[in-house]
């Protein structure tokens, strides 16, 4: 039982760290259309 424990724990903490990882790519992206953007203006 501890083992189960263990692992979905684990499972979770990897799961949360993919949710970072998404949410820091979404945030790069929208900063580079939004340079990308302005050079396109200028």
């Amino acid at each position: 039982l501890k083992e189960q424990l263990r692992r979905s724990k684990q499972d979770v903490e990897s799961e949360r760290k993919q949710l970072e990882d998404m949410k820091n790519a979404m945030e790069t992206s929208k900063t580079a259309v939004a340079k990308n953007d302005k050079s396109w203006r200028s």
